[in-house]
Formats: structure tokens, sequence, C-alpha cells
């Protein structure tokens, strides 16, 4: 049996004691599935690793070692991972479920709509992410694949916001500068949020994540990524060869100061960047006073809005022994998200 019709029959199987419902998303080594813990009643994410790596020795003790790390992560805006184990030749590991949509969603809803997000609001997700992988950074973990599919607006406040911004799939990140799953022909991250040095096969670090930080707020700030990389070949060429088009040559109100921060995050070589993760956050945060006194024209204000009035999530009933999807609206007048209960009738 291949792998591949192994991932398409997890479906209605149970793992320990995880019921596997529906498949949440894909990538190069495995899978994640919506899943019910029968023992909790809850809902959870199970990553499922595909049977061919989980059956090389090397890469069996790596996934325990990144299962171990993952679950002493603690930070509101990491994913929290709550088991991990082995089921035969499937590895798996076991994560809080957030519902709803992931922000590349949000951003194709909002580039249909030919908008932008609001500069203020763009910092500050990037702060709360930037924060998130300063801790990681400060346990020895590297992400490494840092980009708008792998974060998850949980219904709660986080800082300024009427949501937190949640890192989902830390599946690259090890400890120190580890780069074995590189050398055996695993694709280490997403060539359009690659470092240039990552996309070279050189040696990353906690820069490398800067960089990708850099992508993520320049993608924000002006509705488009600064290369549209698809291989590891295009990356290598745009991100190490290639000047970056300057953000403001693509919104013009974005603030010189902001410009100036993005910029430096995607500097070529990583000594001119910045020297980590929390050198990045104090530049942003200088930053936000110009990003929130900047002033827009009235076409300017008709074309930004809140990613609140953009996401959707479930609520998650404690009483129901079985999970049930519903969605949410944002109550833009009063940042407020209210949870609304599911219309079946359209189903």
């Amino acid at each position: 049996m291949t792998d591949e019709s192994v991932m398409d029959q997890m479906i209605g199987r149970t793992l320990n004691r995880y019921k596997i419902m529906e498949i949440l998303g894909e990538g190069g080594v495995g899978a994640v599935f919506k899943a019910y813990d029968d023992l909790l009643q809850r809902q959870v994410a199970v990553k499922v690793m595909r049977p061919d790596f989980a059956r090389r020795p090397n890469f069996r003790d790596r996934f325990l070692q990144e299962a171990r790390t993952a679950a002493r992560l603690d930070h509101p805006s990491i994913v929290e991972v709550h088991d991990f184990g082995q089921d035969n030749d499937l590895l798996y590991i076991v994560m809080e479920y957030i519902p709803g949509d992931n922000l590349r969603a949000m951003l194709q809803r909002l580039k249909a709509q030919n908008k932008w997000v609001i500069l203020s609001e763009a910092v500050q997700i990037v702060q709360q992410v930037s924060d998130a992988i300063a801790y990681a950074h400060g346990q020895g973990v590297l992400h490494r694949d840092i980009k708008p599919e792998n974060l998850m607006l949980k219904p709660e406040p986080g800082d300024h916001l009427p949501y937190r911004v949640v890192i989902t799939d830390l599946g690259l990140a090890q400890l120190g500068a580890t780069d074995s799953l590189a050398k055996d022909g695993i694709s280490m991250g997403t060539p359009a949020y690659m470092s240039p040095e990552q996309a070279l096969g050189q040696e990353t670090d906690e820069r490398s994540d800067v960089y990708s930080l850099g992508v993520l707020l320049y993608e924000l700030a002006v509705g488009r990524l600064p290369f549209p990389a698809s291989t590891i070949s295009e990356a290598a060429r745009y991100h190490a060869q290639e000047q970056v088009p300057l953000p403001r040559s693509i919104r013009s109100d974005l603030p010189i100061a902001l410009e100036k921060v993005i910029l430096k995050a995607l500097e070529k070589s990583p000594a001119n960047r910045y020297a980590g993760v929390p050198e990045f956050l104090a530049a942003l945060e200088e930053a936000l006073p110009v990003v929130d006194d900047a002033s827009f024209t009235p076409s300017d204000i008709s074309e930004t809005v809140s990613l609140t009035t953009q996401y959707e999530v479930a609520a998650t009933v404690a009483e129901e022994t079985m999970p049930m999807d519903s969605s949410a609206a944002a109550d833009t007048a009063g940042d407020v998200v209210e949870i609304l209960e599911p219309d079946h009738s359209e189903r």
C-alpha cells in the first residue's frame, strides 16, 4: 500500500484515543487532520508523518526530539502540543485545534476585493508572531518556515487586537541549527519566504527567521510578496540576487520608517539584517507610532480593512461529546468577535 493511500484512508481511523475526522492540510512529510480525543472529549489537530519517513530510524529520532521540544514551548502565540506517539508505522503529534481559516485564506479574500490590511494591524500581527519566534529562539528552536499558511487567528484578545495570532506548525523547528533534514533531501521551508542563505542551502540562524518575518511584514503591508518564488532555484535567484521592490513604490501611503524596517529585515547578507528578532521587534515598536499617525486620503481608507471583518472561527461547545462547527463575525464598531451558531439550512 502506498503512502498516499495510507493517508487517504486515515479518515475514520483511530490513533490511540484520537479519532481522525477530516484533513486540514498536507505537506511534504505528512498531513494534519482534525480529530476527536475520546478520553478528554475535545477536538484536536493531529499531524501524521508519512510512513516512509516514519520507517527511517534517523527521522524517527529527530521527530521524537522535535515533538519533545515543541511540547515544552509555552507561549500564547504558539500552538499547544498535547501528546505524541507512534501507531505501527505512523508517527503523530497531537496539538491544540484552532478552528477557522489561516492567515493565507484571509489575505486571498482581501486580494479578491482589492483591499489591504490596515497598516497598524499588519504591524501588530507581525509583532505577535515575532514575539513567539523570539521566545522559540530563546529555547534553541529555529522555525524556518514562517508563512501565512502556518498562522491562525484565535478568537481571544491578543495585545491590542481582538484576536491572537498563533503559529500552528513548528514542523521544521529543531534544536540549534541542525540541517540534517535538508541533507536527507527534505525541503526546508517555503521558497517565497526563504532567506537567501536558506535557499542556497547554507547555514541558517535566528537572522534567517528575521528575513522570513520581513517577507511576512512586506506582504501584509503592500498586499503582495517581494518575490514570486515557487521553487528552490527561483528562491535562490530572487532572494540572493534580485533587488527587493521598494514597498512605497507599491503602497505610497506606507510610512518611510516602516519601509526602512522592512528593507533592513530583507537585507541579502545576514550581517546587515537585525541581529535577532528582539532587535527587529524593537524597530517595529519604534515605527508603530508613526504608522498609527499615518494619514490616509478618502480613497486610501476605502481600500484598507481590518482582518476582524475577514475571518471565521468555530464555536466549540464544551458540553458536547462530538464537535460541531460554527462561524464567527466581527463587530467592527466595538472590535468584539461574536460567536454565531451554525446555519445548517444551507448544508
